[in-house]
């Protein structure tokens, strides 16, 4: 986002906070509440695992045994097979996180990188099983499609890049040199200190989107949009579900559970789970912000990912 226009949001969040501070400070709660609840229990335990195997050489170590797989179905090297696990075990932003570490370590090129963010950025299995489709649907029945439904999505556009890059004859890098992981000769506290350091960092910084993007969600609605999306037929409780999936997913996600019964609620969840919302697209960028991974590939991925999740629901009807 270019400068004037953040200063020009900053500003008016501001504004917005000085004029409505009870509702303001309400909705901080909120989402604070959900980022400790939810967020941050979901996503430690991956992010140090994650840290100290990488820190370790596990990556290299293993980026080999992974090429034969990795190769054919996403034509990504053996090294990308971290960033997709941890992208579908753990869910945003873990694989953007992943994705921009092995890049830094030289085990992806720049095009591999943005094809691997198309694929590895995803909600988490708990999330959407227990989160979604148990607490919030009340159809734990649902759980299964559902994951189906937005991995095959991820899945089919990955290969599809793939097959893109494999006509553009992209070359593919070469995998590491074999070794050995390094975990036994590192200081095991250092390591692990500067692992939970980083990542309570990361943990910081997607608790402060969380927070913007709910805040913006609020300002947009209050500034007029809701009544016009209102006017253009949707109803009052729609209308809010829709902005507030649009800016952030998990609020979004509980405005849909509380649609009618007549809503389409799972599929609606499931649309909502492959586009992200504005938070997710914006810790993506922050994880790649020291790196010059272009974002561009990955943004005009959401609404081919929310298409290929809505073709596979239709199909498994």
């Amino acid at each position: 986002m270019p400068m004037p226009a953040l200063s020009a949001l900053c500003l008016l969040l501001i504004a917005y906070l000085l004029l409505a501070p009870a509702a303001a400070l309400a909705l901080v709660r909120a989402t604070l509440a959900l980022w400790w609840g939810s967020i941050v229990p979901a996503l430690l335990p991956f992010f140090l695992c994650a840290g100290l195997l990488t820190a370790g050489g596990w990556v290299e170590a293993w980026a080999r045994r992974w090429q034969a797989l990795m190769r054919p179905l996403l034509y990504l090297p053996g090294a990308a097979a971290p960033a997709v696990l941890l992208g579908f075990c753990a869910g945003f932003p873990s694989g953007a996180l992943m994705t921009a570490t092995l890049y830094r370590r030289g085990l992806l090129s720049r095009a591999e990188a943005a094809r691997l963010l198309c694929c590895c950025n995803n909600p988490g299995p708990l999330y959407l099983r227990a989160g979604v489709a148990t607490a919030l649907l009340d159809a734990p029945q649902l759980a299964g499609r559902m994951l189906c439904c937005c991995y095959g999505g991820s899945l089919l556009l990955g290969m599809l890049a793939g097959i893109a890059a494999r006509l553009r004859r992209e070359p593919l890098s070469p995998a590491p040199p074999p070794q050995r992981a390094q975990m036994g000769r590192l200081d095991p506290l250092q390591l692990l200190k500067s692992t939970t350091v980083t990542a309570a960092q990361q943990l910081l910084l997607i608790g402060a989107l969380m927070v913007l993007c709910a805040l913006l969600a609020r300002l947009i609605a209050d500034a007029g949009l809701l009544a016009l999306l209102q006017r253009l037929g949707l109803g009052a409780a729609a209308a809010e579900a829709l902005l507030s999936a649009t800016c952030e997913l998990s609020i979004g996600m509980a405005a849909i559970a509380e649609l009618p019964l007549t809503a389409p609620r799972p599929l609606l969840c499931l649309l909502a789970a492959a586009w992200g919302g504005l938070s997710v697209q914006a810790q993506v960028l922050a994880m790649l912000a020291d790196t010059d991974i272009s974002p561009r590939a990955y943004l005009l991925s959401r609404p081919a990912a929310m298409a290929l999740a809505a073709l596979l629901w239709w199909a498994t009807a």
